[in-house]
């Protein structure tokens, strides 16, 4: 990839909530530039962290992307850098799926779950809320679609499944470490000791 060989800037400013900020690498101050190569990429998400230690990570395609404890949410890709301010309090959790396009869902100790696209912009959407923070998420491919597992730390898991308005809940008993969902559709939960596999009818 090419692009230009001076250091990428830092994050910049902080995002406000409720609003988001787009820059190149090669210039923050007036947000023009052309995509960023390899290295600078790399050198971006280490200033990043350097200045917000990152709480959250995750990454999709050519994007990476970094949540912090003031509720941030960065993604760093070809096409530069992209923030909003998603909740209130740290994120805790982060999961994107690059196909068909780059989607982010976000989990924070606000105890929501957002939907969040950097190339549009905004400050994204509620999928769910609860009084319990999140504590992990993963969106997967299915048959029907991208799909969404969610887990908070009272225990209870969520499945959100493409074009079905019912929302799947489980709770294992114990305190729930990961979630995952596979390409048949299947729910993967695990605790510190056990490892559960749900297949939704």
């Amino acid at each position: 990839m090419g692009g230009s060989s001076r250091r990428p800037p830092a994050s910049g400013p902080r995002p406000r909530r409720g609003r988001t900020r787009s820059c190149s690498w090669t210039n923050a101050a007036g947000c023009t530039g052309t995509a960023a190569p390899g290295p600078a990429l790399t050198k971006a998400v280490a200033a990043t962290l350097a200045r917000h230690p990152g709480t959250a990570l995750a990454a999709a395609a050519d994007v990476v992307l970094v949540g912090d404890r003031m509720g941030s949410v960065h993604a760093f890709g070809s096409d530069g850098l992209h923030q909003a301010a998603l909740h209130s309090g740290r994120v805790t959790a982060l999961a994107a799926t690059a196909s068909p396009s780059l989607a982010v869902r976000t989990g924070g100790t606000d105890g929501a779950v957002r939907a969040w696209s950097p190339a549009d912009g905004g400050h994204g959407s509620t999928v769910s809320q609860r009084s319990s923070p999140v504590v992990a998420l993963h969106t997967g491919p299915t048959p029907q679609g991208p799909a969404l597992a969610a887990a908070w730390a009272d225990g209870l898991v969520e499945l959100h499944r493409p074009g079905r308005r019912d929302v799947l809940g489980f709770r294992p008993g114990p305190a729930v470490r990961a979630v995952a969902v596979t390409p048949d559709g299947a729910l993967w939960v695990g605790t510190e000791e056990t490892l559960i596999r749900l297949r939704p009818r």
